[in-house]
């Protein structure tokens, strides 16, 4: 619970506002996988996985493995949460449906890249951003001359190495933030926040917020 409050004041500055409702965090003990999953709906709510890595994963950076967990979940949490003007009303109106929470309809490479870029602390050397076999994939990526496009980044495949929307998201998020700045990158945030049709304006708001759609955002960061 301390490690949760703690996680919680950190990113709070980072995403501007926390969920009104308060989130569920269990505790399980019941798989022998390093791993845990968020969800906004019906509330926010979080289930850990106690088990900490025991296999080449890049999961190994971590101080204290339910910090790192934690705080990746928690991610989830704030960054799905996000919702203003239309969005928001219409949560008010009919509840928490999924329509109504514009970053949950997002991209898993997008929700993924942003929790691994926050759960690394490049100082002292924590999080998949941080570690050695993260940064081997991605020199494989490009020296195989087979980087993804963005239409096979986007989503979850079976190829090598598993869980590329993870390795690509992360890269692809500390691209935006170290090319565009954090600010300009709360300002795409917050303005998908707005979208009552997120899908339909993903690249709209990527060309008014960074001047570029995404396919020409991933062509730059390719």
């Amino acid at each position: 619970l301390g490690i949760a409050e703690q996680v919680y004041s950190e990113l709070l500055p980072f995403f501007s506002r926390a969920p009104e409702l308060k989130t569920h965090l269990v505790v399980s003990d019941d798989h022998d996988i390093a791993n845990g999953w968020a969800t906004f709906f019906p509330y926010p709510q979080i289930r850990l996985y106690l088990t900490p890595p025991y296999e080449l994963s890049g999961l190994q950076n971590f101080d204290d493995w339910l910090s790192l967990l934690i705080r990746h979940e928690y991610v989830h949490i704030l960054h799905m949460e996000l919702a203003k003007q239309a969005p928001a009303a219409g949560q008010k109106i009919f509840g928490r449906l999924p329509f109504f929470f514009p970053h949950s309809l997002t991209s898993p490479m997008l929700l993924e890249g942003l929790a691994v870029y926050l759960e690394t602390d490049y100082e002292q050397g924590t999080g998949r951003l941080a570690s050695s076999w993260y940064r081997m994939q991605m020199r494989e990526e490009v020296r195989s001359g087979e980087f993804d496009t963005l239409g096979e980044a986007v989503i979850a495949s079976r190829d090598w190495p598993l869980g590329k929307y993870y390795l690509y998201g992360a890269f692809f998020t500390e691209y935006l933030i170290q090319t565009y700045g954090e600010e300009t990158f709360h300002r795409w945030l917050q303005s998908y926040s707005h979208e009552l049709l997120p899908w339909v304006m993903q690249d709209s708001v990527a060309g008014r917020i960074f001047g570029k759609d995404f396919e020409h955002l991933w062509e730059d960061f390719r």
